[in-house]
């Protein structure tokens, strides 16, 4: 057996640090962001504070291009802040997304994010993207970790922590939780890194799946490829408001899908 431990560290005035760094800075924002390989928009939901957690490999190198008043000690270890927010892997607390998904037209494969559909991917080379925070690259082979693929916008909307409910031909396939902090581009997609929190791989798909309105208890009328907030939909609120919200949603639905786990 493993145990495994993880540190955080508690910066409250980073927000802040990095506005007044950004400020300081003779680079403009688009240069600072080039040279981090994140977007705009992240970068202004960390100045924000609206973005809860950041990983330790990010932080250092944001300390690498820009003056934030103080040193990242080297005593913590690189991975020591990645995952915080998800290492309990049934804490359904940060979902907050949907999303359906669809294997390419002529696909082997019938179901999109399937085993064998992820085992190749990670067999040609998925996790060989340059720049890729170490602690992704180590964690595909403790979890079962893919690239989801955005084709639309809307890849940097989820954050680091967040939970996407993956659904397709109206069934639940996947529960996945983000592991990057912005998305990246390769052949005409936006990627983000994610960790598989609940699924079923070994079930008949077609046969065994749940409808996504038996688990959600509403349905959504949703776009290939774009996530949805749970909140977005007048149905959600026509079900939920009235029984506590997004929050008991979310147990609502982690309690199914446990029931449904061997």
């Amino acid at each position: 057996m493993r145990v495994r431990q993880v540190q955080e560290l508690d910066i409250p005035d980073l927000p802040q640090r990095l506005h007044a760094a950004r400020k300081q800075s003779d680079m403009s924002l688009l240069a600072i962001c080039r040279k981090l390989g994140v977007s705009s928009t992240y970068w202004y939901k960390l100045e924000r504070g609206e973005t809860s957690t950041i990983n330790y490999d990010m932080l250092e190198k944001i300390a690498q291009v820009v003056d934030l008043g103080f040193e990242i000690s080297t005593s913590l270890s690189p991975n020591s802040l990645t995952f915080t927010s998800q290492e309990n892997g049934m804490d359904f607390s940060r979902l907050n997304w949907i999303k359906v998904v669809t294997p390419p037209k002529d696909y082997a494969y019938h179901w999109a994010y399937s085993l064998d559909e992820i085992t190749k991917a990670m067999a040609g080379g998925a996790f060989n993207q340059p720049g890729m925070d170490p602690a992704i690259h180590q964690a595909k082979n403790e979890f079962t970790v893919f690239p989801l693929g955005f084709k639309d916008q809307g890849a940097e909307k989820p954050e680091c922590g967040d939970l996407i409910v993956l659904t397709q031909r109206a069934k639940i396939t996947h529960v996945v939780a983000v592991l990057d902090e912005a998305p990246y581009e390769n052949g005409g997609w936006w990627n983000r890194y994610v960790k598989i929190v609940w699924w079923q791989p070994h079930l008949d798909w077609h046969k065994d799946l749940p409808h996504r309105s038996e688990i959600l208890e509403f349905d959504v009328s949703v776009q290939k490829s774009i996530p949805y907030e749970l909140e977005a939909f007048q149905s959600f609120h026509e079900v939920w408001d009235e029984k506590g919200g997004l929050k008991a949603c979310q147990e609502h639905v982690k309690r199914k899908l446990i029931d449904m786990t061997p």
